[in-house]
């Protein structure tokens, strides 16, 4: 006769409390985040919420190997060229990978909201907007990280080298830069302190700038599919 594991911790007499890996740690935050921003619906949808899980943890992954580049594989990059570039090329392919899983999770939440003929919020229009946004803008900036001479910088707060890894302030003002870049970028304007100088880039704003028109259109047609489909009073 087998016996099930006890999942569950307890300290004194206090209430048992699950025990969770990384990953159910982040399905159990993620979750906790879309019923408090009143996106319940993501919950009890499971394509949905599959995808966000792969997103948030995504998210986490990231934040936490940011922290370790900072931490601990500084003084180590700082002797070593070739660590450096796989480190970049690291965060570079992992930034295209979110960039795709945000597109995925984009596409089935409006495809829900127009199965269900659930209200568009204000506040997933705003997540998404941002995230391709601030998803484009690290790219950018890893490829800058990678090649300097894709682009044409004026004064920047950082010159990558082979052999030169970024402080935290030189990390935060380049981020901002390219923020702004990818935000004027989706927008079609210039930003004059910050410019394309590649084939490469300029493929890459164009494909900013599609994915933002698509990503309008997809919900001018989710509002007006829900619009169209509510009885008239």
């Amino acid at each position: 006769m087998t016996t099930r594991k006890d999942t569950t911790t307890s300290s004194g007499d206090g209430p048992a409390l699950p025990k969770l890996n990384l990953i159910r740690l982040s399905i159990y935050f993620s979750d906790l985040f879309l019923v408090a921003s009143d996106s319940s619906e993501w919950v009890r949808e499971p394509k949905v919420r599959r995808i966000w899980h792969i997103y948030f943890f995504s998210l986490l992954s990231l934040a936490a190997f940011s922290f370790v580049d900072h931490r601990v594989l500084d003084p180590v990059l700082k002797g070593s060229s070739g660590l450096t570039l796989a480190w970049r090329s690291f965060f570079l392919v992992a930034m295209i990978c979110l960039i795709c899983v945000d597109i995925v999770l984009a596409s089935r939440h409006y495809r829900y909201l127009l199965r269900t003929r659930l209200d568009l919020q204000l506040g997933s229009i705003v997540f998404f907007r941002s995230n391709w946004v601030i998803s484009f803008a690290i790219l950018y900036r890893q490829l800058f990280y990678l090649s300097p001479s894709l682009f044409i910088f004026s004064n920047p707060p950082f010159v990558p080298t082979k052999l030169t890894t970024a402080t935290y302030q030189q990390e935060i003002l380049t981020t901002l830069y390219f923020l702004i870049y990818s935000l004027c970028t989706s927008l079609s304007f210039r930003f004059p302190a910050l410019s394309s100088s590649s084939s490469l880039i300029a493929v890459i704003n164009v494909a900013e700038i599609i994915g933002d028109v698509l990503f309008i259109a997809l919900v001018v047609a989710t509002f007006v599919s829900i619009s169209t489909s509510r009885p008239r009073s």
